[in-house]
């Protein structure tokens, strides 16, 4: 760190490098292996509760830890460069876990799947095959496989991640905003990015029936995507209020734990 100076050094200090060192072996392995599993969060339509959809989320089990959360994994992720590794595997299983539900009539044949992609995967030259790839090999329609992109991941790299959007829609498959409304929240970037669907971040949704402005920020989304053309899709649902209040709003799609 420069000269001049006097560093305390803690025991503490490296446990926790020791730690952080075998989550990152664990973590490598567990990829390698194909160990992240994924469960599905259904998505509904409000006006009848008809489930039309999942959103893939990875999930890792350790064999010591127990249940690891994704906020504490994905970031070491990135960090090892295995994003791109992961994606794949979560594109690849996703696609094929949906084409099987629908080949023995478990979901409708409209049925569709999200699969997150960060800012790292836009920035994949190799993000456009994957998703060929996993297409092709599950037999899945492209038009019932969305990806998700964060407004962050939009502008780390605008022309990149435009051309590479450009390409997906190309294949034909579907391509959402999620968190929506915590990020930059620009009109331009909705103009510009072929995007279909605008997913409405938890954090506007859980104040939902007794916060007032919350529930005009909810409307004034609602009023700007619908105009647009755009779907959406309202996340974090936790109770029947909110539930409700989405259904007066107008909003036609909802997920979360409720």
């Amino acid at each position: 760190a420069g000269g001049g100076q006097l560093v305390a050094f803690e025991e503490r200090d490296l446990e926790a490098v020791r730690e952080r060192l075998a989550l990152e072996t664990d973590l490598r392995r567990a990829i390698a292996d194909n160990d992240i599993w994924l469960a599905y969060q259904p998505i509904v339509r409000i006006d009848d509760n008809r489930i039309v959809g999942c959103e893939a989320l990875a999930r890792w089990d350790h064999p010591r830890r127990g249940e690891v959360p994704p906020d504490t994994f994905l970031p070491v992720v990135a960090q090892l460069g295995l994003t791109s590794e992961l994606t794949a595997q979560v594109l690849r299983a996703a696609c094929t876990q949906v084409a099987q539900w629908k080949s023995v009539g478990t979901v409708a044949s409209d049925f569709g799947v999200s699969v997150n992609l960060s800012a790292d995967d836009l920035a994949n030259p190799g993000l456009v095959e994957e998703v060929c790839h996993a297409l092709e090999i599950s037999g899945l329609e492209p038009g019932c496989l969305t990806l998700e992109v964060t407004e962050t991941g939009l502008v780390r790299d605008t022309d990149a991640a435009l051309a590479c959007l450009r390409a997906i829609r190309r294949l034909g498959a579907r391509l959402a905003v999620d968190d929506f409304g915590t990020g930059y929240s620009s009109l331009s970037y909705l103009n510009m990015f072929p995007v279909e669907i605008v997913k409405i971040d938890k954090s506007f949704v859980s104040s939902l029936g007794h916060d007032a402005d919350a529930t005009a920020l909810v409307r004034g989304i609602l009023s700007l995507t619908g105009a647009l053309g755009f779907t959406a899709v309202a996340e974090g649902i936790e109770n029947d209020i909110q539930l409700e209040t989405l259904r007066q709003l107008g909003c036609t799609l909802a997920q979360g734990y409720f």
